[in-house]
C-alpha cells in the first residue's frame, strides 16, 4: 500500500509528500516509501521529557538518518513544547507544531539556524566516540554544526528539573579553527567572552541555548 501510495504521488507531482504517522513502531519497509516521518503520539507525558524519550531510545527510533527519511517530533503528548525542542535540537531534529506560539518559537529557531548557514554546515552529535565539545554539567548535553565559512554553531540542551551554568570544554584543534574571543548568544542575543577552555552559558531547566562561536562580524 505504502509503495503504491509513494508511486501515485510521485507520479502525478514530482515533489508530492508522503507524510507517515508513526505510532511505536519503526516499520523499516513501509516508511522506505515516505518523504517524512512523524512520530511521538506513543510517549508518556512526564515532569521530564528524557524520561519520556531517552536519549538512546530517540537515536534509534526518531532521528530517521538510520533509515534515510526525515523525521518530526510530535510532542503533544510530552505537553512541553520548550523542553521537547532542547530535546530534539541535540539531535538536528525539527518539533511539529501544535499552536500558533509553537510555530513562532520554531520560525525563530529556523532563522537563527538560516543565519549561520545549517543547510551548508556538518552536523557534530553529542554522542560521537571523541567529541570536540564536552559537557561539565550532568544531565546536559552539546551538539554542533560546523560551517567551513561560519564557524561553529553549539546547541546547548539542559534536560534536568533545574536551571544550570553549563561549562562546555572546547577542543578547538579538532574544530580546526583559531578559537573567537567572544561567543553570540543567539536567543538572548548578546555576546559573552569565550576562553581558552571553553565557556560557560546559563540555561534554565529543560530548555536550550544557542550559541555563535564564528569569525569577526558574524558569530564573534
Amino acid at each position: 500500500m505504502m509503495k503504491r501510495l509513494y508511486s501515485v504521488v510521485r507520479s502525478r507531482r514530482p515533489n508530492g509528500f508522503v507524510d507517515a504517522h508513526v505510532y511505536d513502531c519503526l516499520n523499516v519497509l513501509a516508511l522506505a516509501f515516505a518523504t517524512g516521518i512523524w512520530n511521538g503520539e506513543q510517549l508518556p507525558r512526564t515532569d521530564r521529557v528524557v524520561e519520556a524519550l531517552p536519549l538512546d531510545r530517540f537515536r534509534t527510533e526518531f532521528m530517521g538518518r538510520s533509515i534515510g527519511v526525515p523525521t518530526d517530533l510530535l510532542y503533544y503528548k510530552i505537553g512541553n513544547y520548550e523542553a521537547a525542542t532542547a530535546l530534539a535540537l541535540l539531535h538536528d531534529v525539527p518539533v511539529r507544531c501544535e499552536s500558533d506560539a509553537d510555530l513562532a518559537a520554531i520560525s525563530r529557531l529556523y532563522g537563527m539556524r538560516d543565519a549561520f548557514g545549517c543547510r551548508r554546515a556538518r552536523f557534530h552529535g553529542y554522542w560521537e566516540a571523541r567529541p570536540a565539545i564536552k559537557i561539565e554539567s550532568t544531565g546536559c548535553h552539546a551538539s554542533y554544526w560546523q560551517h567551513p565559512r561560519n564557524g561553529i554553531l553549539v546547541v546547548v540542551a539542559n534536560l534536568e528539573s533545574e536551571a544550570r551554568d553549563v561549562r562546555l570544554r572546547l577542543d578547538w584543534a579538532a574544530l580546526g579553527g583559531t578559537r573567537p574571543t567572544t561567543g553570540r548568544d543567539m536567543r538572548l542575543g548578546t555576546r559573552f567572552p569565550v576562553e581558552a577552555a571553553g565557556f560557560v552559558l546559563p540555561v534554565k531547566a529543560q530548555s536550550w541555548g544557542l550559541v555563535w562561536l564564528g569569525r569577526a562580524g558574524e558569530g564573534e
